[in-house]
């Protein structure tokens, strides 16, 4: 605090408690009140007087490993199911595993194993991480059999599911899938096929379709809307070799909405490289999710200070929030189906002047 500050209502309060106790505490050596009270009193001033203590961002922070999760114990009240088909792989036929987490998710996982199901690659294994829903989202998952494995158990969050799901993988390449999202049919076909020209270790990624609730396409995401202080990469269309998972460790479940984030910044630091699909996009994104929310860009500040300096990290939070605030201001101003025409209509003209037919 400033010295011209004034100090508020509740440390003034605070501090007229406090003088009122050692008035009491001196009193106290007289026999005027309970002995015992000196002894609180004195615990009470030196609460009041310790430091606050100095949050360190810049401190190497740690994450979960993979072998970690794979040797914990079920969780007690774990449920477990799947079709039981055993995948194997070959040179030709690499096995992909495709991750879904979900939590109430009745209403749309349906679409999202739909479309896994309909992918023209045929060697892939499907895991579903249910959180202990208490929708009808574990019925429709038991009701498919596209579901190699699927457990549903109380969980940490969005990421402890995800480094559950792929804990659980056995494949070479893993793809996490939201639990609204939609894969288009060729997705972990042309993955596969761009794995095959990479050198082992690479990730590969593609643009983003994005779709509202009702799966109405308004947009799309592609490399040249990520400017180089945010995302380096587009998770949601992000393909992993299992073997960076097991090398880099897994997602930080500190983080609530932006550890995926963390990640692609973390991978990257160390050298992981990457490979742009061109073309269609890889995933068909709803844009409602848990990232829609504005404590991500509270998270993204963190994380941008410890990998990228506090310049960079500031600028990129005022702008994050800019946008988010903008958002949130169209829908209520225009109406929800107003401004998703005009997010349309922005869209199709960004990607007119850039030459993109998506």
């Amino acid at each position: 605090m400033s010295s011209g500050a004034q100090p508020t209502f509740a440390s003034a309060k605070r501090r007229a408690r406090l003088a009122s106790a050692c008035r009491h505490s001196d009193a106290s050596r007289e026999g005027i009140v309970h002995p015992d009270f000196r002894a609180k009193t004195r615990t009470a001033q030196l609460r009041f007087r310790a430091p606050i203590p100095r949050i360190d961002l810049l401190s190497k922070p740690t994450w979960p490993t993979l072998r970690a999760y794979r040797t914990a114990a079920a969780h007690p009240a774990r449920v477990a199911g799947g079709n039981g088909r055993k995948m194997t792989e070959s040179s030709d036929e690499p096995l992909v595993s495709l991750v879904t987490v979900a939590r109430n998710a009745g209403k749309l996982i349906g679409e999202t194993i739909a479309s896994v199901a309909d992918q023209t690659y045929r060697n892939i294994e499907y895991i579903v991480v249910d959180g202990a829903s208490s929708d009808t989202t574990i019925d429709v998952v038991r009701a498919n059999v596209a579901v190699t494995r699927w457990i549903s158990e109380p969980d940490d969050g969005i990421y402890d599911a995800m480094n559950k799901g792929i804990a659980l993988s056995t494949g070479r390449y893993v793809k996490l899938i939201n639990a609204d999202d939609v894969l288009p049919p060729d997705s972990v076909e042309r993955a596969v096929d761009a794995f095959k020209s990479l050198p082992a270790g690479w990730c590969v990624y593609g643009d983003i379709r994005l779709m509202d609730l009702q799966a109405t396409q308004y947009g799309f995401l592609t490399m040249d809307d990520v400017t180089r202080y945010r995302s380096p990469f587009l998770h949601p269309a992000w393909y992993v070799p299992a073997s960076v998972y097991a090398q880099q460790g897994l997602y930080r479940t500190d983080f609530r909405i932006s550890s995926d984030y963390e990640y692609n910044l973390r991978v990257r630091k160390a050298g992981v490289q990457f490979h742009h699909v061109g073309g269609a996009p890889l995933v068909n994104f709803r844009t409602n999710g848990a990232s829609s929310s504005l404590r991500g860009v509270r998270e993204g500040f963190t994380i941008d200070r410890q990998y990228q300096g506090l310049a960079l990290a500031s600028y990129a939070f005022s702008d994050h929030l800019y946008m988010k605030l903008r958002s949130r201001l169209l829908d209520s101003v225009l109406g929800e189906r107003l401004a998703l025409r005009l997010r349309t209509l922005v869209h199709e003209r960004r990607r007119a002047k850039r030459g993109v037919n998506l």
